[in-house]
């Protein structure tokens, strides 16, 4: 069975290529870097 998936949390158009995650206490952090669908730039 083949099914798309849309991240909940994100637009469909934002890209995340790079996440780093951080633990601090009991929360979880995520940083990434931001790439857009069909951008020149990097």
């Amino acid at each position: 069975m083949k099914t798309q998936a849309f991240n909940p949390f994100l637009p469909s158009y934002e890209y995340i290529p790079d996440a780093e995650s951080y633990v601090f206490g009991n929360r979880l952090y995520v940083y990434e870097s931001n790439d857009r669908f069909d951008e020149e730039d990097f």
